[in-house]
């Protein structure tokens, strides 16, 4: 399928990459440290590496509230493992 010669793996801090990359992406995974602000502050600036129609997977606590729309993405699902969620949102078309 030459996906893995289509995708990368980055491990750096989401939020200061999405915030300075220059790149474009399909498909973000995020698991950001849990009880802290880092999934609302990706929320906040994700939107601009993600392609139109682009997807976020957002790990996070269970508890941990965020909003339902942010900066062009819209929730489309959240599924919950135990104490553990992982939110997918999805880039609105423009």
């Amino acid at each position: 399928t030459g996906f893995q010669r289509k995708s990368h793996v980055i491990t750096a801090d989401a939020v200061r990459f999405a915030a300075t990359s220059r790149e474009a992406y399909d498909i973000v995974f995020a698991d950001p440290p849990y009880l802290t602000e880092d999934a609302a502050a990706l929320l906040d600036v994700v939107g601009r590496i993600l392609t139109e129609d682009g997807i976020l997977l957002l790990e996070t606590d269970d508890e941990a509230e965020l909003p339902e729309t942010a900066e062009g993405l819209e929730l489309v699902k959240k599924y919950r493992y135990g104490r553990t969620a992982v939110r997918l949102y999805r880039k609105a078309g423009e």
